[in-house]
């Protein structure tokens, strides 16, 4: 949710110079009743200029902060948060004075921030409304391009209208045959404020000056002749999104059947023709430039759509009986980047256990098979499915599933005094690897008593909760062979929230103060944001978290070392203690859990960048963020591993992420 950041004010002369501070100052205000807001955290993380640091504040009883920036950075993100009020981020450019002012306004906690409107007029150089004028609204999240978010016709009077708008920067991307855009400074970098209603208008100007024409034909590869009725899209990049300007019809019969022509095209780069016909491989062409009073002709020739006629079978059996396994539900999934998989297709297993998936594609399969009272099946991860030519058949190996064994889950709940009547029960299957089965729920009987009847034998996640008290959550696992008994005990709540504590220290046990401790837990759908800076020996302390809230996520952060994200903190007492300990932010991570020894490093080759991965268990995930924010590689990791990083990457700021568990640390560095 990007809230409205106020206009920077430049002080200072524009000049290139080094080795000195930027300050960058304002006050944080309530943007329903212009309020300051006190105690909000302005966090700054820069980039450019050698300037990849992270710098924080806390607002004063008057609402203002001020961040004193090294180096020369020339932009950065800016997060303000505050306890009642929506976060706000920011993407800033241009820092090139000494003194840049940013004020901004949060948005409370639960008001109605889609409410902003962008409208105007399209008109000509004689002030004529332009109907027909297609309009793409982007919305700049970062610094990169904008992601499309409505498109429209002017109307009749020239007349448009974006409304239920969030706070953002937004670009207004306008199209017409025959026009060219007269004002395009005007139309892109438009601050919305939340709630703000903006008129921006549309200056267009007759492209018959400055036009060229596009023609060409569209061809069978097979035999290269002409096809009639195919669909022609002239297409423009405009800040970096591909945007269609017209569209045609190729000649559908005769000596010109498949030829086609844009006649008013305004003079431009970054256009592409893409051509689509039914039974052929839709194709676009290479970019090219339109000039004035110049015809250029672009020929595509489209290759003939063969179908998918891949197939994917097998057989599911008992693996106590060997006997086929009839109605199994087999999932086919593809892989769908990033180690994720997307499920297309479902079949079930017949009288003897077989099962077909046909017409697919060339790719890369992997099948889910599950049996109401048998185990699940997963295909491992080194025994994918793969289709390499069309057609392709692949027989899968037999898939044997286990029957599963089954017993009794048995919840007896108490206090100091004796059974707990009334308490709410929810015992979750815990399947493997991070999923989750079946979940079990009840309330306890007068004598403190639930059963559940006839359950998978698996570990389970029980959580017990009562009014009054504090939530516990055990683990227990069900052995399928006889009645398993799990006895829990709750503690009486003493106060009207929790308090979270504990400590921020460095690896070697040295104190570390102020460094920034954010707290978020979510109460009925609202994340509530807590917030403490450590004192000198490293302390903090953060109440008023919800009775009732089981988890609780922190980030830990200080200039200079590693942000640290722990998430799902589980909270099951009036007070519980969290320690944290940070690692100095060199470009190398190493982290304090006992199955992960080394951690990563960046170094430079003969290569180019390599991220260097050792120690890592099963799970962990490396990701890596551009300077805008965009995500440049998403993988998994284990052992030792040797990535190389996208070349256009070297010399730039990145921001290195590793999850492994619950635990996820980030470093903003500069890459060799």
């Amino acid at each position: 949710m990007l809230n409205k950041i106020g206009a920077i004010a430049i002080t200072g002369l524009l000049l290139v110079f080094a080795a000195q501070a930027i300050t960058v100052s304002g006050d944080v205000s309530n943007a329903s009743t212009q309020a300051m807001i006190p105690n909000a955290v302005v966090s700054f993380q820069t980039f450019g200029g050698g300037g990849a640091n992270t710098y924080r504040d806390t607002t004063t009883t008057a609402g203002l902060y001020s961040l004193t920036l090294t180096g020369t950075p020339t932009g950065g993100i800016l997060t303000v948060t505050a306890t009642g009020y929506n976060q706000s981020t920011q993407f800033i450019q241009g820092l090139t004075t000494r003194d840049t002012t940013i004020n901004i306004s949060l948005t409370p906690t639960g008001t109605n921030v889609n409410s902003g409107i962008i409208h105007g007029a399209a008109t000509d150089a004689d002030g004529n409304a332009v109907q027909g004028v297609r309009i793409i609204l982007l919305r700049r999240q970062g610094g990169g391009a904008g992601t499309p978010v409505d498109t429209m016709l002017s109307l009749a009077n020239g007349s448009y209208s974006f409304d239920s708008l969030p706070a953002s920067r937004y670009d207004l991307v306008p199209s017409k045959t025959g026009y060219a855009v007269a004002n395009p400074t005007a139309i892109v970098g438009i601050m919305l404020a939340a709630g703000q209603n903006l008129t921006v208008d549309i200056d267009l100007q007759a492209a018959s000056v400055r036009a060229g024409s596009v023609v060409g034909k569209i061809t069978s590869a097979a035999n290269q002749t002409g096809i009639g009725s195919a669909q022609v899209v002239l297409n423009q990049t405009v800040g970096g999104v591909l945007t269609p300007i017209d569209t045609a019809t190729t000649i559908a019969a005769g000596a010109t059947t498949g030829d086609y022509s844009f006649a008013v095209v305004p003079a431009g780069r970054n256009y592409t023709v893409t051509a689509s016909a039914t039974g052929f491989v839709t194709r676009t062409s290479a970019v090219f430039v339109v000039d004035s009073a110049r015809v250029d002709t672009v020929n595509l020739a489209l290759q003939v759509r063969v179908a998918a006629a891949g197939i994917i079978k097998g057989t599911v059996v008992d693996s106590a009986t060997r006997a086929g396994l009839q109605d199994a539900r087999v999932v086919l999934r593809i892989a769908a980047g990033g180690g994720a998989a997307q499920p297309i297709d479902t079949v079930a297993t017949l009288a003897n256990g077989t099962y077909e998936f046909a017409g697919l594609g060339i790719g890369t399969y992997s099948l889910l098979v599950t049996k109401t009272d048998y185990r699940t099946y997963t295909t491992p991860f080194n025994r994918s499915i793969q289709l390499t030519t069309n057609p392709d058949t692949a027989v899968v190996d037999t898939i044997r599933l286990a029957p599963l064994a089954k017993g009794n889950l048995s919840i007896y709940t108490a206090n100091n005094a004796g059974a707990l009547s009334g308490v709410s029960i929810v015992a979750v299957e815990q399947v493997g690897m991070g999923q989750t089965g079946q979940t079990y729920s009840g309330v306890t009987a007068a004598g403190g008593w639930l059963t559940f009847s006839n359950v998978p034998a698996a570990t389970y996640s029980v959580t017990a909760s009562l009014t009054g008290y504090n939530t516990q959550v055990r683990s227990t696992t069900v052995a399928g062979s006889a009645n398993d008994t799990l006895r829990m005990t709750l503690t009486a709540a003493t106060g009207s929230s929790k308090v979270v504590k504990g400590t921020v220290k460095t690896a070697s046990g040295a104190n570390i103060n102020q460094a920034v401790v954010l707290l978020r837990t979510t109460r009925a759908g609202t994340t509530i944001t807590l917030v403490d800076t450590t004192d000198a020996n490293g302390a903090y302390s953060i109440a008023g978290i919800p009775v009732a809230n089981m988890t609780v996520s922190l980030e830990v952060s200080k200039t200079g070392y590693a942000t640290r994200d722990t998430l799902n903190i589980p909270i099951l007492n009036d007070t519980t203690t969290v320690n944290i300990v940070l690692v100095s932010g060199t470009g190398v991570i190493r982290h304090a859990s006992a199955d992960v020894k080394d951690g990563f490093a960046v170094v430079s080759t003969a290569n180019g960048v390599v991220l260097q991965m050792t120690g890592y268990a099963n799970g962990a995930r490396v990701t890596v963020f551009s300077s805008n924010g965009e995500i440049v590689m998403n993988r998994a990791v284990s052992g030792r591993s040797s990535i190389e990083l996208p070349r256009s990457l070297s010399h730039q700021m990145a921001i290195i992420q590793v999850q492994q568990g619950s635990m996820i640390q980030r470093q903003t560095i500069m890459l060799p």
